[in-house]
């Protein structure tokens, strides 16, 4: 090394690190899984056990140059590639596994093997291996890599997983690639491709940005059916990069709207291939600016699903929590300043007094009082959160109010229930007949808000802990 020259290599520590970096089995596993289609594989086996062992094989071209695989920041790229760009997938993943590493690959007539101790490699200052062994392939194909002794504990929830990764490499899946998980004793999960729901109005577009493909295939959910994974999946080839996100909807609701954004070669990834790194926010608004009236359908398609289920809930839960009131608070008498029973006394100078009055009973409101109410929306001036009709039986939510907006956008259906009862409970208080409104509640005197509205509340959680 010359005078001047300044040593920079890698020390064990960096080993440690990588260990304990946050990594989801979901995404150390996805890694492999696209090195492996990257090679060229169309099937992908990831098998667990027995024991602390993972193994993930291959049909692919398999790779020739093992020390790549294996160098921190060096990439083998062949012909087939269209993921890997910067050779941190199966280190990454090795080291956060940690234990024993084996790599068996074959391309054309040779299969290589090699096999890496990452716990032993960490107390080395230099980073040396094993001679690599070879020997003719004799029909095998593809790659196997053995990950034993591992440091992680298993998955907790294999459906989980299969499902996550399902969604990742649904564009692939879509296109044919298989990937499988397997067990020592019970059967595999096969991943399956996430299907968006039926759309309605849909928008097919093809576009680029400064020479940047895209890709746009989005709509409008079909009444009935579920959206579970709202808003935009952005994929690259065979995987989402982003996704399930709102990314591209701007402020509108993503409740009832999906999509898929196909992006390019040309488009800059992240290391681990989980975001875009430029130019994503131009993307973005480029995808919004034709969504737009869509998204602007879906919104108001929301606004009046939302009602309808607010209007549901509200109906069921003040008709449980009132006659919940009114059963623990049933009509009694106040007793008589001389009672001595039902039965006039005889022999006695004493008289029977009857009870002085007679608090409201356990009588609940008619459907037409209670359970037709209404939650809707209207511009009702920015100072209030809106009003009740009692005419009408409809509790009005202000749409122009920003903090019932905010509510409204967040989808925040519980503070927006809380918010309506707590209107309904203020008109039962300004109202000369508060017996109407509050059936079961002791009215006599007249009652406060405050105590009133809490006392719904709570009777409400209640019922929310016990029934739902």
């Amino acid at each position: 090394m010359e005078e001047n020259e300044i040593d920079i290599t890698p020390t064990p520590e960096l080993l440690i690190a990588l260990k304990r970096a946050k990594i989801t089995w979901q995404s150390a596993i996805g890694e492999l899984i696209d090195n492996a289609f990257d090679a060229g594989a169309l099937i992908v086996s990831i098998e667990f056990g027995p024991g602390r062992k993972l193994r993930v094989s291959d049909d692919g071209n398999g790779c020739t140059n093992l020390a790549a695989m294996l160098t921190l920041g060096s990439h083998h790229r062949q012909n087939t590639t269209r993921l890997g760009r910067y050779g941190v997938g199966l280190k990454d993943a090795a080291c956060w596994l940690w234990g024993k590493t084996d790599i068996l690959t074959t391309a054309g007539d040779t299969t290589r093997r090699i096999h890496v101790d990452w716990g032993r490699l960490s107390k080395q200052k230099q980073w040396k291996l094993p001679n690599m062994i070879e020997s003719p392939s004799n029909g095998r194909k593809g790659t196997s890599i053995t990950f034993a002794d591992i440091d992680r504990g298993l998955p907790h929830d294999y459906e989980y997983l299969a499902n996550e990764l399902s969604y990742t490499f649904t564009p692939g899946l879509l296109r044919g690639y298989q990937i499988q998980i397997r067990f020592p004793r019970r059967k595999p999960i096969v991943a399956t491709p996430y299907n968006l729901p039926p759309l309605s109005d849909v928008v097919d577009d093809e576009f680029d940005l400064d020479g940047k493909q895209v890709r746009l295939h989005a709509g409008l959910v079909k009444d009935g059916h579920d959206n579970p994974k709202a808003g935009f999946a952005y994929c690259h080839h065979h995987r989402v990069i982003i996704g399930p996100t709102a990314l591209g909807a701007g402020d509108f609701s993503i409740k009832r709207f999906a999509g898929q954004v196909f992006i390019g070669d040309d488009w800059q990834l992240s290391a681990h291939k989980d975001d875009i790194s430029d130019r994503k926010d131009e993307l973005a608004e480029a995808v919004l600016s034709r969504c737009k009236p869509l998204l602007e359908k879906a919104r108001a398609q929301a606004r009046t699903v939302i009602s309808e289920l607010l209007t549901d809930r509200l109906n069921q839960r003040l008709r449980q929590a009132l006659a919940s009131l009114a059963k623990t608070k049933k009509a009694k008498r106040d007793p008589a300043e001389n009672n001595t029973g039902t039965v006039k006394p005889k022999g006695t100078e004493k008289k029977h007094k009857h009870a002085k009055r007679t608090q409201p009973g356990n009588r609940m409101l008619s459907d037409k009082q209670i359970g037709k109410l209404m939650i809707d929306w209207k511009d009702c001036g920015p100072q209030v959160l809106g009003w009740v009709d009692s005419e009408g039986a409809r509790i009005w939510m202000n749409e122009s109010n920003r903090y019932v907006a905010s509510l409204r956008d967040a989808e925040n259906d519980d503070a927006i229930l809380t918010a309506a009862i707590g209107m309904y409970v203020n008109k039962a208080v300004e109202s000369a007949n508060p017996q109407r409104f509050l059936p079961g509640m002791r009215v006599a005197g007249g009652i406060d808000f405050v105590p009133a509205w809490s006392e719904v509340l709570a009777s409400i959680a209640s019922l929310t802990d016990t029934k739902e």
